[in-house]
């Protein structure tokens, strides 16, 4: 027994020192020095053949940070302090961060019913669910994928349709109060 938690012991430190954290049995990585982690996590299976595409559009262009099917998380790497999200389905939704380096946050791509396809919404995950029996089963049947080029090549091919989207629901967005964006809004303390 002894020599069984001596070995979780040296499992646990050389994952420490490695700079990243094992999640069901998936590398999760470390901030990269001086950044803070976003993984935006797609959880349910619900309208699994529609994919959502994830962007960064804080500087006003948008930036894909990658294409999430169902069952899958995205870890995106940026510079602290703050941003806008947005994900692309039947529609455009939005989450704002207020990111902290050395930090990793969770954002949630929720699915719902739409007219011809799948809508979708980003929701903030706080730092108080992070332990919750929901979060770690999220967390667990979501496997980590990477940005492709060929989700590069998409957007770019798609940059007029994902653009009049922006525009049409950022409209929207401008006229929800302080409280609606707070709601979501990652804050700094969300992180860990």
């Amino acid at each position: 027994m002894r020599r069984y938690k001596l070995s979780i012991l040296v499992v646990l430190l050389l994952s420490l020192i490695s700079g990243s954290v094992a999640y069901s049995g998936q590398p999760i990585p470390a901030p990269e020095q001086g950044k803070a982690l976003v993984i935006f996590m797609r959880p349910s299976n619900f309208g699994g053949m529609i994919k959502s595409s994830v962007f960064d559009i804080t500087s006003g262009k948008d930036e894909i940070i990658g294409i999430l099917s169902a069952k899958k998380k995205l870890a995106y790497s940026v510079s602290p302090g703050k941003h806008l999200f947005m994900v692309i389905g039947e529609n455009a939704g939005f989450m704002m961060a207020d990111l902290e380096a050395s930090k990793t946050y969770y954002g949630l791509v929720q699915v719902k019913m739409g007219a011809w396809k799948a809508r979708f919404s980003l929701v903030p995950i706080r730092k108080d669910e992070l332990d919750s029996k929901e979060f770690l089963k999220w967390n667990k049947k979501t496997k980590l994928i990477e940005n492709t080029e060929k989700s590069r090549v998409w957007a770019s091919k798609h940059a007029p349709s994902i653009e009049d989207k922006r525009i049409k629901y950022m409209a929207k967005w401008n006229k929800k109060s302080a409280a609606e964006k707070a709601e979501r809004t990652l804050q700094k303390d969300d992180g860990r």
